[in-house]
């Protein structure tokens, strides 16, 4: 399989995203992540217990793409 890695990044933000998404799904189906350390799946979980005790840090999707908006215009 051939691809143009510059043409990868040369994508929109949201295009990324979306490739990012749809890689990630895919790989969830895979063995490869049977092989991610336990640290890194506690970390995972630890940032998720964090996020859901304190909402107010973080943003919606919705405001997270008017940030990225944002800061192309500059």
């Amino acid at each position: 399989m051939a691809f143009d890695v510059q043409e990868l990044l040369n994508l929109p933000a949201r295009e990324k995203l979306r490739l990012i998404n749809l890689l990630w799904e895919n790989m969830q189906e895979s063995e490869i992540i049977a092989q991610i350390p336990q640290s890194e799946w506690d970390e995972v979980s630890r940032r998720e217990v964090h996020m859901k005790a304190h909402p107010e840090e973080w943003l919606t999707e919705e405001q997270m793409w008017q940030r990225v908006d944002e800061l192309r215009k500059k």
